[in-house]
């Protein structure tokens, strides 16, 4: 919980990076359970299907609105591909 007047510390670079991580293969779980192809999920969320393998990778930074339309195209929510926490300490 946030303090007022506290200040945040930025999210270090390899906690961001299983944020992305974690947040892919979500993605790639559900876009599997939903029996859809790269492509197709693409086409629905309105994106490129190379986005798509680079964000099931973790490899690419999602913006909110790419989050709410991939969530949309999957049937799902967007909290739903958000991980409900990330490791603590751990370096990777």
């Amino acid at each position: 919980m946030l303090t007022p007047g506290r200040q945040t510390r930025p999210l270090p670079l390899y906690r961001q990076r299983e944020l992305y991580q974690r947040l892919g293969a979500a993605v790639r779980r559900r876009r599997r359970e939903c029996g859809l192809a790269c492509s197709t999920l693409a086409a629905a969320a309105g994106l490129a299907p190379s986005s798509i393998g680079q964000i099931e990778a973790g490899e690419q930074r999602v913006s909110i609105h790419t989050l709410f339309m991939i969530a949309e195209a999957l049937a799902t929510t967007p909290s739903a591909l958000l991980p409900k926490r990330l490791a603590r300490g751990v370096r990777r």
